[in-house]
């Protein structure tokens, strides 16, 4: 999930990109008497689900507050024929990151390209999780490719 130098092959920052390493358990052992997920009753599942979907449905309406945007933006769930899918270079310094705010809460999809030597992660992190973003470090002198 990190990305490469600007010289080398670009890689797109997003939650929703898996890599196929082990998760880290972060300390965390499970006992062995604790239900396996396969295990589970089927309300017992269900409910995992449920929750799951609820918090989807949570980080699609709204930014996540961090310690440098300490509220909360609220998105608006656009129509596909309204939607629009924008680049902003940029995006991570002080005038694209209030842009990718103003746009974020509109409902657009976003993608920001930045390569860091100014601009900050910072400014953009509360929208990370988001499904509608999407954060590439890679430096427009250098060509992309992009699918």
């Amino acid at each position: 999930e990190q990305a490469t130098s600007p010289a080398t092959n670009s890689r797109i920052k997003h939650p929703r990109i898996m890599s196929s390493s082990p998760e880290p358990t972060n300390g965390i052992k499970r006992h062995s008497n604790a239900p396996s997920p396969t295990t589970d009753s089927p309300a017992a599942k269900r409910a995992r689900l449920e929750r799951y979907v609820a918090d989807q449905q949570l980080l699609a309406s709204q930014s996540i507050p961090t310690s440098h945007t300490p509220h909360v933006l609220h998105t608006t769930r656009l129509p596909d024929s309204k939607r629009k899918k924008i680049l902003i270079t940029g995006g991570a310094g002080f005038v694209g990151s209030h842009l990718t705010d103003r746009l974020m809460s509109e409902g657009h999809e976003v993608v920001v390209m930045d390569n860091f030597f100014t601009g900050r992660k910072a400014n953009v992190e509360h929208w990370l999780h988001h499904p509608n973003f999407s954060l590439v470090r890679h430096d427009v002198i250098q060509p992309i490719l992009s699918e």
